[in-house]
């Protein structure tokens, strides 16, 4: 079974007193000494499909796909809504179909553009789509999915708009050239009712009157966000599946979703399973995070298969895109004069540890991700060349792009990987994880725990405990006006920022 990713609330930067601005969740993993969770980007030469690279979205409203009756019978036009990156010249576009949830009774396509808005930044294609509802469907008297699914009424409704979903995928792979977007990557992804319909489509089951039936599969992977289906329908050989779900869930148990990864496994089929700690079943709210995740399953499992490969947007030096730039302070046009970190940031760029991103903006509420932040203390030891040390990691090899930076990491202490090999270099690093990144760069001893008195969401037994105290100590990182440190809530680029002046100034 993948590792389940853990998620908690979030926060922001700055001694023992942080501002309460929220970001959102976060995910966090303690492996091998190491924490880590979704994806985010990177400094100066962020990669497409992984990370942010474009700012503007345009949106194709109501186009008509599919015309059929309701389940009254009367006629209904159905329509879906295109979002995709201003600008782009790509012509072979990974292509996101994204679901509403809603019961199979109501919901609407029309709220989903800012939930998908994550992909189109990342430079995929987004489209959401309409698909038939039943309000007469029985589902406010339902208890659980399982009794909803074996209701034929409802069952029904279901079909219905899995039929739908199957014509609008169909609709736009017979148009891939127009819409610029790859056939061969499209994936289909949703929110509860949504999410049942995107594991349908992957796991190529068909409903009938008789039952389930096969039929082959029509997209290259499934994003369901706290949704499910019976196990029953999932054989060998089908394509990956990237869940999402909420322990908290009551309408979709946690182990509806768990259940979905386990069985899927059984058969040698690829899961990967995104625990959302805490949370319930409204999880459209965290699409930031969640997509972050999602873009890395992506690359690996739909886009790196069909030789699609994240690339660097305008790097600094083509030559190697590691390289910050010159040791220049940049006026970045999202950090002000006025903004908490504007200093520790101009001193980050002065000192060459960044060059911000090629719009002149910084993005400081951007988490940092892993190779980021091991790249930034890197720069900050010198960038010492990687020729005679190379990662160990089965996601980081000799030509990836932070080789050198993962490999000093590693062999310095900084920083290591997870318990199946990998370092996960995309995701974002947790609060907890950056203080001891950032403590072992130093070189500084960690302070006795002792007695002190802690952050009221650090327990002693937290392996980061005297990284934590010891960032808290020198003013690097703050808690809350509730004394909340959150120490798995990602490290904002503004959060690391006063650490990493501090480094470079050798302070």
């Amino acid at each position: 079974m993948p590792e389940r990713d853990q998620v908690d609330r979030a926060g922001g930067p700055t001694g023992w007193r942080r501002p309460a601005i929220a970001v959102l969740v976060a995910l966090a993993v303690v492996v091998a000494g190491v924490a880590g969770p979704p994806v985010a980007a990177d400094d100066a030469a962020p990669l497409r499909y992984l990370e942010q690279v474009f700012d503007e979205v345009e949106a194709t409203l109501d186009v008509h796909y599919r015309s059929t009756e309701d389940h009254l019978g009367n006629p209904i036009d159905l329509r879906l809504d295109i979002y995709e990156p201003a600008g782009d010249t790509e012509t072979q576009r990974p292509l996101v179909v994204f679901m509403h949830g809603g019961w199979f009774a109501f919901g609407s396509k029309d709220t989903m553009g800012p939930v998908v808005r994550p992909y189109v930044e990342r430079g995929y294609v987004a489209v959401a789509i309409s698909y038939r509802t039943n309000p007469d469907n029985g589902w406010s008297s339902f208890t659980s999915i399982d009794q909803a699914m074996a209701s034929p009424v409802f069952l029904q409704s279901v079909v219905a708009a899995y039929r739908d979903a199957e014509a609008a995928v169909a609709w736009l792979r017979e148009r891939a050239e127009v819409l610029r977007i790859h056939p061969d990557a499209i994936v289909a992804a949703g929110h509860s009712a949504g999410g049942v319909m995107s594991l349908l489509l992957a796991y190529g089951r068909d409903v009938d009157d008789e039952g389930w039936s096969t039929h082959p599969s029509k997209v290259a992977a499934a994003m369901p966000w706290a949704g499910t289906v019976p196990t029953s329908v999932i054989q060998a050989g089908e394509p990956p599946i990237h869940v999402t779900h909420g322990t908290a869930d009551t309408t979709v148990p946690y182990s509806a979703g768990t259940a979905v990864c386990d069985a899927a496994l059984a058969v040698d089929n690829v899961c990967e399973l995104l625990t959302l700690d805490g949370e319930g079943h409204s999880v459209t709210g965290l699409s930031e995070t969640i997509i972050a995740v999602e873009a890395g399953f992506l690359v690996r499992h739909v886009l790196e298969p069909l030789g699609i490969q994240p690339t660097p947007v305008d790097p600094t030096d083509p030559t190697d895109p590691t390289d910050p730039g010159p040791p220049v302070a940049p006026d970045f046009s999202d950090v002000p004069l006025d903004h908490p970190a504007h200093a520790a940031i101009e001193c980050m760029a002065a000192a060459g540890v960044t060059a911000g991103y090629p719009d002149g903006t910084f993005r400081p509420d951007v988490p940092v991700s892993r190779q980021a932040m091991v790249a930034f203390l890197w720069h900050i030891n010198g960038s010492p060349s990687a020729s005679n040390v190379h990662p160990g990691f089965s996601d980081v090899d000799r030509n990836h792009r932070f080789a050198s930076a993962v490999a000093w990491a590693e062999a310095s202490g900084t920083a290591s990987g997870y318990a199946d090999g990998t370092f996960r270099p995309t995701i974002p690093v947790s609060r907890q994880a950056a203080a001891a990144f950032t403590q072992r760069a130093s070189g500084v001893a960690v302070p006795d725990v002792g007695d002190r008195s802690l952050p009221v969401d650090v327990a002693r037994s937290n392996p980061f405990v005297a990284s934590i105290l010891w960032t808290l100590d020198w003013g690097y990182f703050d808690v809350d006006d509730d004394g909340r440190f959150d120490p798995t809530g990602p490290a904002t680029r503004a959060a690391v920022a006063p650490a990493l002046c501090a480094l470079s100034s050798g302070g």
